[in-house]
């Protein structure tokens, strides 16, 4: 099988500073970097959150060196949410789990 990656968005919400909650984790998959930050982009401003310095080289600079990148959305000082951004592998190589081959 080929292997490939494809990229995982995580956004973990602060409960304990959001009086009205929603689910601990939301998760989405895209298979180009690009298209990932324009989904982020355009879900930030749908919702009135400003972007900051949230942007394609900043993630892409991110990932290629610590392989995520995560950014936390502040409103007055307080920390609503955070994204991370990384890499997920489909059909990994096959490890051979340090097994021996079965004597004759």
């Amino acid at each position: 099988m080929k292997t490939s990656k494809i990229i995982q968005i995580e956004v973990n919400f602060q409960y304990e500073l959001i009086a009205m909650r929603g689910s601990s984790y939301a998760h989405s998959y895209y298979s180009n970097l690009s298209l990932a930050c324009k989904a982020i982009q355009n879900a930030l401003l749908i919702n009135n959150w400003e972007k900051g310095d949230f942007n394609y080289t900043a993630v892409y600079r991110s990932i290629k060196e610590r392989a995520s990148y995560v950014k936390i959305f502040k409103e007055r000082g307080v920390p609503f949410f955070k994204i991370t951004i990384t890499y997920k592998t489909l059909n990994p190589k096959l490890d051979s789990l340090e097994l021996v081959r079965k004597p004759d």
